[in-house]
């Protein structure tokens, strides 16, 4: 996972939107928690598509809902960020200038329910590694993004 690879390139210089570790970390975390996502399909219609089809941000949107002072409504009511796709990026980026990516993740895997309802058999987001992802974030918290 990418996470060492941020922490190393923080130590060297700032981490920003348009550093190489950053959007592949971005890519990769956005990869797990759309692996298996009910609701998505294969080919042109895949969560890459813009066409407003369901993200992983609805299911953060519901099972993060009760985080403490969380960012979901601000997301919410950011103006020019219109689809599910991207917001789910917008909060990424959110999580991690709050420095609370691993909570928010944390506390969506432990509604199991939830979870349940928007993934597939086989998701990442249901296996054991998905608690193991929770750890690598912490990690994170180091950095100012």
């Amino acid at each position: 996972f990418s996470v060492k690879t941020l922490l190393e390139k923080y130590t060297a210089e700032p981490i920003d939107d348009s550093s190489e570790e950053f959007v592949n970390f971005a890519a990769i975390l956005e990869h797990i928690l759309s692996h298996r996502f009910k609701g998505n399909t294969t080919g042109s219609g895949s969560w890459f598509s813009s066409d407003g089809q369901r993200s992983f941000w609805e299911y953060i949107r519901l099972a993060c809902s009760k985080v403490h002072n969380n960012c979901i409504a601000s997301i919410e009511n950011i103006e020019n960020i219109s689809t599910s796709r991207a917001k789910g990026r917008a909060w990424i980026r959110v999580a991690l200038m709050e420095k609370r990516l691993s909570e928010y993740v944390s506390t969506a895997l432990r509604d199991t329910r939830t979870t349940r309802r928007f993934y597939d058999e086989g998701a990442i987001m249901l296996r054991e590694e998905a608690t193991v992802l929770t750890g690598m974030l912490i990690g994170l918290s180091a950095i100012d993004f």
